[in-house]
């Protein structure tokens, strides 16, 4: 009760009552048992208790982001740092306690899957991912449940197995063991690219490279280190210059790369200096030059020659059986000859094309794509 007096004229005014509450109490932590730090074996966490009047409320804290928890006790979801608050029903200060640690000791995660693949021989790493570290942890990584192969959280292993790790804490003596990875071998062959070494490719022609189909394979090939979008069989035709390269790789996900393969262009189609059959007593010092282009082709192509000395001479297309497929005289202008051959539809294949005159021959071979 507060009263108030006029000294000028002896009046008293009176004020209240006010009541004045002090129900706020420090609250206390009961953890069982009572230590800063509480272990727990795997998810298995303890729970908080905090203890406060019953004219308060109590708030939970994980780090510092509240929880929607609004009573005495807690159980934590993780590992970390919790803490509690105490609110009086007056409007008092907040008031803390200790908070308390709450560690998760061990929780094994493996970075691996299930089962895995030795690839041509390497090795392979096994590595254990825990959900929060703060004591050290004491690993052993057996194969076989018979042989330890390593006493660290990451291993390499360069054998076929069974492995598991146990992981043990001496601070809180829990122990865990994880599940077992299957580790098995598998190889996969260096391709082999046919045709090998360099190959030119005539303006306006390509080539098809190659390598064995093994059902159940899968095939990438590169052009300067970069995919070739689509490039995915055991076959590809080349149009562009460039160092080639094919990836395969198996079911288990092990793969290898092949050696390459480099295209390059030519400036001109294509020359071949044709055998000839020399006639005693003539002179045969001019340079006879025949070309033709593209090689490979679809099937037409063109033939050019310089120095023929005869006017008239017959073509032959033979196919790989001996047989004739097409046939045709070239007329020769001036010791040159410019022609575009159109034998029809020829099949996909490797043909050898004659050339003969009175007193020469010439031969070539022409490969058709289709």
């Amino acid at each position: 009760l507060l009263a108030v007096t006029d000294p000028d004229n002896g009046c008293i005014a009176k004020l209240g009552p006010i009541q004045v509450n002090d129900s706020a109490h420090i609250p206390s932590l009961v953890t069982d048992p009572p230590s800063y730090f509480l272990y727990s074996c795997g998810h298995l966490f303890p729970q908080i208790t905090a203890q406060t009047d019953t004219l308060s409320s109590i708030s939970w804290y994980y780090g510092n982001t509240i929880l929607p928890a609004f009573s005495d006790t807690l159980l934590p979801s993780k590992a970390g740092l919790y803490k509690a608050v105490a609110t009086c029903s007056a409007g008092c200060t907040l008031s803390i306690f200790d908070p308390k640690f709450v560690y998760a000791d061990p929780v094994i995660k493996l970075d691996n899957p299930s089962t895995k693949a030795l690839c041509n021989a390497d090795s392979v790493l096994l590595s254990v991912n825990n959900d929060f570290v703060f004591f050290a942890y004491n690993y052993e990584w057996m194969k076989d449940n018979t042989t330890t192969v390593g006493t660290t959280r990451q291993v390499y292993v360069a054998d076929s197995g069974y492995y598991n790790v146990s992981v043990s804490s001496s601070a809180s003596g829990c122990v865990d063991t994880s599940t077992t990875i299957h580790i098995s071998s598998s190889t996969v062959a260096v391709p082999t690219i046919a045709p090998q070494g360099i190959i030119k490719l005539y303006y306006g022609s390509g080539v098809r490279v190659s390598t064995a189909n093994i059902p159940g394979y899968s095939y990438q090939w590169l052009r300067d280190d970069k995919l070739i979008n689509n490039a995915t069989k055991s076959s590809y035709y080349i149009t562009k210059p460039g160092v080639y390269t094919l990836i395969v790789g198996n079911a288990e996900k092990c793969s290898n790369i092949s050696l390459p393969v480099e295209v390059q262009h030519t400036h001109r189609y294509q020359h071949i200096t044709p055998s000839t059959e020399k006639v005693a007593g003539e002179d045969n010092t001019k340079d006879v030059s025949i070309d033709i282009y593209p090689n490979p082709t679809n099937g037409q192509f063109f033939l050019n020659g310089l120095n023929i000395e005869e006017e008239g001479l017959n073509l032959t297309i033979v196919d790989l059986y001996g047989r004739s497929v097409y046939q045709e005289i070239l007329i020769a202008v001036s010791g040159n000859i410019n022609k575009e051959i159109t034998p029809g539809d020829l099949a996909e294949g490797l043909y050898l094309i004659l050339i003969k005159s009175e007193h020469h021959s010439y031969s070539m071979s022409l490969m058709v794509v289709k």
